[in-house]
């Protein structure tokens, strides 16, 4: 819900008129708000390799030690798509392309977290799951 009325506020339908890719648009948009959270945040990497592709942010909390957030993100210009659908796919590409493996196997991380989230213009839809 926060996430959609910051989108609401700070997202222009503009903000797309160029010819690169839309997901990237929305990559840096997230990555900037996490940039706020800094006094939470342990560690936080952009397009970070990991198990057979690149994870698109992950993120180590300082309050709750050995808790790794691992989002993916994906775009959609087509209000009457599944978002949902669409949200659940990026979490299962974390899985299958095994971004989480390498946490889910060390001892000092506790809980492994992982989000999908699909923008679509001024809206999003998050899915989430608990991997460890």
């Amino acid at each position: 819900d926060n996430l959609n009325t910051l989108l609401g506020k700070y997202v222009s339908i503009r903000d797309f008129s160029v010819n690169a890719p839309k997901e990237n648009y929305y990559h840096g948009f997230v990555n900037g708000l996490l940039v706020n959270g800094t006094s939470l945040i342990a560690e936080q990497k952009s397009n970070f390799e990991s198990g057979n592709g690149y994870i698109d942010l992950i993120i180590k909390s300082i309050r709750s030690r050995g808790i790794i957030v691992i989002l993916e993100l994906k775009q959609t210009s087509d209000e009457n798509e599944d978002k949902v659908l669409i949200a659940q796919d990026a979490v299962e590409q974390i899985i299958q392309k095994k971004y989480a493996d390498p946490y889910i196997k060390r001892n000092d991380i506790k809980a492994v977290l992982t989000y999908g989230i699909c923008f679509c213009k001024k809206e999003c839809v998050v899915v989430g799951r608990k991997l460890k």
